[in-house]
């Protein structure tokens, strides 16, 4: 069974829907830099974290969008944060805690802006990013995370695709 994000060199594309496209870190030189700058030098609760996985999404204009939802964790090394780097046209972030629906914070994340989305937060918080009200170009979510799950290659596993091209 081969570790595919636990190691530094796992990289996931959301728009393939086989494992046969994960790919390494190495093939993709500026998501290898970036996850090794946060791996060397990003602490969270005073201790360096392992980065092994990335999702990169792409926004094409401000009618993309994902609602409220908090991140799965079960393939997420417990007690790790969640970071989101922000390329491209600004958008905003939304998030609101599940004990009241009607509270709304909103953090505009600028091109190269990164945030961290801790462990508690997730779990007691929704994040979204909403249609954007003004016209905006595009804008690419890069996802780091610290991924404890290992899967076997060998096998296909493919998913169903449930978002519009």
């Amino acid at each position: 069974m081969q570790r595919v994000g636990t190691t530094p060199d796992s990289f996931y594309l959301p728009d393939y829907f086989d494992l046969r496209f994960y790919r390494p870190f190495a093939r993709v030189p500026f998501i290898a830099q970036l996850a090794e700058e946060l791996r060397s030098n990003f602490r969270w609760n005073g201790q360096l974290w392992n980065i092994n996985h990335a999702i990169c999404t792409h926004y094409k204009d401000g009618s993309d969008n994902i609602g409220f939802h908090d991140d799965k964790i079960r393939n997420i090394t417990p007690g790790s944060p969640i970071l989101i780097f922000s390329l491209g046209n600004s958008r905003d972030l939304q998030l609101k805690p599940n004990s009241d629906a009607n509270k709304v914070v909103t953090v505009s994340m600028q091109s190269g802006s990164l945030f961290v989305l801790g462990a508690q937060t997730n779990a007691s918080w929704k994040h979204a990013i909403p249609v954007a009200k003004d016209t905006v170009g595009s804008r690419i979510s890069i996802i780091f995370r610290d991924i404890k799950t290992e899967i076997d290659t060998t096998k296909p596993v493919y998913f169903k695709k449930i978002w519009r091209d």
